[in-house]
């Protein structure tokens, strides 16, 4: 529905003009009257009119500066032209203003229809192109989001392939010539640990948000993205040098950012800033300097660059006791730590070693001392180990190294999983052959657990893996099982058999059979009786 003005200095006119259109229905919601230019003016500001009836010969400003004063602040209103002249005489002027269509004084009822409808036509037509505009731009703004959200993880996990990445940039329009990596961080301050996790989430895409907002008010050209709850950020310099003018003030900006963060976000952050960079193949490095200089900024200051973190290759320290957690883990299968201490150990070489020969030395030095550690833990050869000088000489990238070192490790815990659970296979069948010698007896979860030295929770959870039940129910239907071989002897009691299979009470015992069995022990018993006659 649409909103319409009719401008005119005679009454009679716009109250014909209102009777004729609410008579014939048009798809207009709300009609208000001017009665000159001015007055349309001052209303047409509030009303926002999709259409005006304007007539053109009036007092002071008449319709066609009405208009034209309109047309400034409302590009999209539709104007037809009320004239009793020849309207020749303002064709020049009309299409200057854009007008839609003349009506010449007097005109039939169905005249002025028609050019409403064909209005209202053109209308419509508009409003449909603009929502298939707008979903179009909606759609292409939400996919240059995923690709530059994809371009940044990318970059964080170290897939820095020059063709690759120029794709990225050729997609976005981008003219790469230097850059800069940021890791932040957010201070978590929230106690409600219910709702720990949405206020987290609300508190980072607040964060990004004025992170876009300062960064486009310094003019700093920039894709964001949340990468394992850091927030990093990608500062492009299009052009030569762009970056270089801004370097020594980029560190300046953000502890601008992070006061205007803590001032109206109510929040701490931390800030790394890594080196810039002129190679592609040297944006990975970037992130992981920005993300050292974050860690660094925890504990020491807000905002922190690489350049103030002095590395040499001469002391550097090898990761024993990172190796040592990551040999538990590993024996313990927890895949995903095991994953995550992998990240930081390579992350570690690449600090301290610029060429991937370096790397490849390390990470192979490494492994080695891993899998001896394993072996000494476990008594077990792990033969997936024996061919890595050979293969490392394939690898060509830091994420293919974490990539090959998760694999032959997830592919070691496998093993390392099966072997425990053959072993455990192995005690829980004993347990079942002792129940089975010893039904009779007072047997309880937790005595069954000491014997074979489980905790009772424990020892509970394996049974129901390996034998689909629960200990009580297996324990149980043995005890239902041998009762059920004893009621076919006539010469014992229902109490003799109840006490034979351990149970001391026979009303309890008698409610355990009929639950397994729907009958109770002497109806069996008839039943078997019966049948064998």
């Amino acid at each position: 529905m649409y909103r319409l003005m009719i401008v005119d200095d005679e009454l009679i006119e716009r109250q014909a003009l209102q009777f004729i259109i609410t008579k014939n229905k048009l798809r207009i919601a709300e009609i208000q009257e001017a009665e000159n230019g001015r007055e349309a003016i001052n209303k047409a500001s509030k009303f926002l009119p999709h259409i005006i009836l304007m007539d053109i010969k009036m007092p002071g400003i008449n319709g066609i500066e009405a208009s034209k004063i309109i047309k400034q602040s409302q590009p999209d209103c539709k104007i037809i032209f009320l004239t009793a002249f020849d309207y020749f005489e303002y064709a020049k002027d009309a299409i200057k203003v854009g007008v839609e269509d003349f009506i010449i004084k007097p005109s039939t009822n169905e005249q002025i229809i028609e050019v409403l409808n064909k209005v209202i036509s053109h209308l419509d037509k508009e409003y449909i192109e603009k929502t298939h505009e707008k979903e179009f731009r909606d759609k292409l703004e939400q996919m240059t989001k995923c690709l530059q959200d994809d371009l940044v993880s990318s970059l964080v996990l170290g897939y820095t392939d020059e063709k690759y990445i120029m794709e990225y940039f050729s997609i976005l329009d981008i003219h790469f010539k230097s850059g800069v990596a940021v890791a932040i961080t957010i201070q978590n301050t929230f106690d409600d640990m219910e709702n720990r996790f949405f206020q987290d989430s609300m508190m980072k895409r607040r964060c990004i948000q004025k992170l876009k907002d300062c960064l486009r008010k310094y003019g700093l050209y920039s894709f964001i993205n949340d990468v394992n709850n850091i927030i990093y950020i990608l500062l492009i310099g299009a052009k030569e040098k762009e970056l270089e003018k801004k370097e020594k003030n980029i560190q300046r900006i953000f502890k601008e950012i992070y006061k205007v963060i803590e001032e109206q976000l109510y929040v701490k952050i931390h800030i790394g800033i890594g080196n810039q960079f002129h190679s592609i193949n040297k944006m990975n490095k970037s992130f992981l300097q920005a993300k050292i200089a974050c860690k660094k900024a925890e504990h020491l200051m807000d905002v922190c660059s690489f350049n103030e973190i002095k590395y040499d290759k001469k002391y550097f320290k090898y990761p024993f006791e990172k190796e040592k957690i990551l040999c538990e883990k590993i024996i313990q299968c927890e895949e995903k730590e095991v994953a995550m201490i992998i990240d930081e150990i390579i992350d570690l070489f690449v600090q301290f070693f610029d060429s991937m020969k370096e790397i490849h030395q390390k990470s192979y030095e490494f492994l080695i001392s891993i899998n001896k550690s394993i072996v000494q833990e476990t008594n077990d050869e792990y033969d997936s180990m024996i061919n890595f000088l050979d293969d490392f000489q394939y690898i060509e990238s830091v994420p293919e190294i974490k990539n090959y070192m998760k694999e032959n490790l997830k592919s070691i815990m496998e093993k390392i999983s099966q072997s425990k659970m053959d072993r455990i296979g192995c005690l829980i069948e004993r347990s079942c052959e002792y129940i089975e010698e010893n039904y009779m007896k007072d047997i309880t979860l937790e005595d069954m657990a000491n014997k074979i030295g489980f905790s009772s929770y424990y020892f509970s959870k394996l049974f129901k893996i390996y034998k689909k039940m629960n200990f009580i129910d297996y324990l149980t239907s043995v005890r239902v099982k041998k009762a059920k071989s004893f009621l076919k002897e006539p010469n014992k009691s229902i109490k003799e058999i109840s006490n034979l299979v351990g149970y001391s009470n026979s009303n309890y015992f008698t409610r355990v059979f009929k639950r397994i069995e729907k009958v109770t022990p002497t109806e069996y018993r008839n039943k078997i009786m019966l049948l064998g006659q």
